[in-house]
């Protein structure tokens, strides 16, 4: 598909599965977002020998930041990256959605869509630097210190994990693991 067809695909329904805030255990702020912008024009994919429709692109919390992913209404496409042209589309859409008594009112997403809008990493799930391709994921590192136990994580390329382990290191109190996740 060329982006001619994609720009003549609309969204026709929005859907909010899930929207909810709050904070974690350490105070800090959460998201619960999961909605789902449905397109007209349902587009199917094969992979060996079945066949997907792919019928809406939701936008997810994930972590601390908001996603984009493909999907169809039982499953959710990880790895396929979402086209700037949807993307736009929705920011586009946001301002209404988000205005009093609509759908998303009290929310504002606007911002990180944006943000995603300029940032090529974060219109699929694995990223990587195409000039030496190296991927990005995250580092979760977790432990006990005198007040009990904390965790943290860093979205970060793998050749920086040195430098994330180095800050946590220098506190000698602190008795610490870590895992490193792609996605």
């Amino acid at each position: 598909m060329n982006k001619k067809e994609m720009k003549q695909i609309q969204i026709v329904d929005v859907i909010a599965n899930k929207l909810s805030g709050g904070s974690d255990i350490t105070g800090e702020c959460i998201s619960n977002v999961d909605v789902d912008f449905i397109i007209d024009t349902p587009q199917e994919i094969v992979i060996f020998d079945k066949i997907y429709r792919i019928d809406r692109i939701k936008l997810l919390s994930s972590y601390d930041e908001l996603v984009f992913r493909l999907a169809s209404k039982t499953i959710i496409f990880e790895e396929l990256e979402v086209s700037k042209i949807f993307v736009h589309k929705i920011y586009n859409l946001l301002n209404d959605l988000q205005s009093k008594g609509n759908l998303l009112s009290g929310w504002d997403f606007r911002d990180e869509v944006l943000e995603i809008l300029s940032d090529n990493n974060r219109l699929s799930s694995i990223n990587y630097r195409e000039e030496s391709g190296e991927v990005f994921g995250t580092l979760f590192v977790w432990g006990t210190d005198e007040n009990g136990f904390w965790n943290q994580r860093y979205k970060c390329f793998q050749s920086e994990i040195e430098n994330y382990l180095s800050k946590i290191s220098n506190y000698e109190d602190y008795d610490f693991e870590f895992k490193y996740i792609l996605y």
